[in-house]
């Protein structure tokens, strides 16, 4: 189709390269061309054209292709609002191992790590299990920062 791969033809039904927008991926004689790649947007037609793509702020990433700084999404490990220009890391306790690119119907927030776990770090990673027979069960709502939160269930013997 009029100079276009099949990859143009497979993602854009056939529309020409003339046919694209900005934030348009499509692939021309084999190169890749006029798109920003994830973590960052393009701030106009000719930004992607001339790959002065700007980034993302820190924390946050986007789309291939994407044409605004409301595309930055907070990343894994981090809360926040669109645009990604406030997100900030989870705090200890606290865990987001999505991002809503993925996941869309998850919120934009941290949540506390569930009873019997706990995440000692703040930014990214999921929450660790407690060793066997300990809990966070004595804590009211989970969030453990700590393993020494983790203590031993009842008739259990030992512990962290």
């Amino acid at each position: 189709v009029g100079g276009m791969s099949r990859l143009g033809v497979l993602l854009f039904g056939g529309k020409g390269a003339d046919q694209l927008g900005l934030g348009d991926v499509w692939e021309y004689q084999s190169n890749f061309s006029g798109a920003c790649i994830e973590g960052t947007y393009a701030t106009s037609p000719e930004a992607e054209i001339n790959n002065t793509c700007t980034m993302c702020p820190n924390g946050s990433t986007s789309f291939l292709g994407s044409d605004s700084n409301l595309d930055c999404e907070c990343d894994w490990g981090y809360e926040g609002s669109s645009g990604g220009a406030d997100c900030t890391p989870c705090p200890p306790g606290e865990y987001k191992t999505w991002t809503v690119l993925v996941e869309r119907d998850l919120p934009r927030t941290c949540q506390q790590c569930p009873i019997d776990t706990y995440k000692e770090t703040s930014g990214g990673g999921g929450c660790l299990q407690c060793p066997n027979g300990t809990t966070t069960g004595h804590l009211l709502g989970g969030g453990s920062s700590n393993l020494s939160d983790c203590k031993c269930r009842e008739g259990a013997e030992g512990g962290p």
